[in-house]
């Protein structure tokens, strides 16, 4: 009778062991989510990083110190600069009064181009910070060419932010980037 709860405890460790070993050795992908992955060794296939994206939801292998994942959002994501966040962007006009504009930028990584990416703007948000600072520059420069009389006429911003969209599309396009829209929402005088 002891031989046999002896063996039943080591058969339940071993299938707990079993159960944990599992669980640290695969990855989720989300259905919104595109994951990249490298090899730190040449075991188990080629070392670097794999020149795919991972882009089906399900598990993939992740065995520690061999693998290491960089997971993306792979929807249409929305950049905001708002005034209720403080993040609207200030422009001096060009007669000389400071406009508080207030945009949307929706973007995406592309499709398939993940690993790109990964390779070119590094891991993490390091390509949503790089979307932000060239928008602002874009912006500045486009709205600055502008009257103060000018913020008032929508068809004036539309035309302005078709330009800004299309000058950021011209950046993000090597970078993997696919700008889907730009939209100014609002706009005002100091």
């Amino acid at each position: 009778m002891r031989k046999a709860i002896v063996l039943a405890l080591i058969l339940l460790g071993f299938c707990l062991l079993c159960f944990v070993s599992y669980k640290n050795m695969v990855i989720e992908i989300g259905p919104h989510e595109v994951g990249v992955r490298t090899q730190n060794f040449s075991i188990l296939g080629t070392k670097g990083l794999h020149k795919k994206d991972y882009d089906e939801p399900g598990s993939y292998r992740n065995i520690p110190f061999l693998d290491d994942w960089y997971v993306f959002n792979k929807t249409v994501q929305t950049l905001s600069f708002k005034e209720e966040s403080s993040s609207a962007i200030t422009i001096l006009t060009a007669d000389g009064y400071r406009a508080q504009v207030c945009l949307d930028v929706k973007f995406r990584i592309k499709e398939g181009e993940a690993y790109q990416l990964l390779q070119k703007m590094g891991p993490g948000n390091a390509y949503i910070t790089k979307i932000e600072n060239e928008t602002l520059d874009k912006a500045r420069i486009v709205l600055g060419t502008m009257n103060s009389d000018d913020f008032e006429k929508s068809s004036v911003l539309k035309s302005k932010s078709q330009l800004i969209c299309k000058k950021l599309r011209i950046i993000c396009e090597p970078r993997h980037i696919d700008v889907v829209e730009l939209e100014i929402t609002g706009a005002s005088i100091d």
